[in-house]
């Protein structure tokens, strides 16, 4: 990317409304940052007519796509070229600063750990979304990943003892 800004790699593919909400949040996004640039990845005939004519999106072909009823694991090793996994390898090979998909939530949490690793001293992802209010600043939540034996129960959800509104034991 020219211009010096930051990278972003965005699945064109993933989620309910693909590829159109995602061109669209990638365009608008385009305009109100000038300092921003995205790599637009999936299939040719998507990225490559999106790009037409947009300034600092790029496209980035990747032949598969990786459906929200596969298997997280199984998809991203056996779809190597997959949109999920061709975005995180640009970020590992430096090429993006980030990646952002709205597709299978497993395959990318799969994809992140496989093909950038984790942070040193941390032993599970997370995920994160950022909410606004009119009454404070922007937020960042974030939940990080429970280990496969921990399983949510109903008890004391939401309380003041325990204000999160989860509770977990294991199983």
């Amino acid at each position: 990317m020219s211009g010096g800004g930051t990278a972003i790699a965005v699945d064109a593919v993933g989620g309910d409304h693909a590829p159109d909400a995602v061109v669209e949040g990638a365009i608008t996004a385009l305009s109100r940052d000038p300092s921003l640039a995205v790599l637009l990845v999936g299939p040719e005939h998507v990225v490559a007519d999106a790009a037409k004519g947009v300034e600092r999106l790029s496209p980035v072909v990747a032949t598969e796509v990786i459906e929200m009823e596969e298997s997280p694991t199984q998809a991203v090793r056996t779809k190597r070229d997959s949109s999920i996994a061709v975005g995180c390898r640009r970020v590992k090979e430096g090429k993006a600063a980030g990646f952002f998909s709205a597709g299978n939530t497993g395959a990318v949490l799969a994809a992140g750990t496989l093909a950038i690793g984790r942070i040193p001293g941390v032993s599970r992802p997370a995920i994160g979304a950022v909410f606004s209010s009119s009454s404070r600043r922007d937020f960042l939540r974030a939940t990080a990943m429970a280990p496969a034996a921990i399983t949510p129960v109903a008890t004391e959800v939401g309380t003041s003892r325990n204000p999160s509104g989860t509770c977990m034991r294991t199983a």
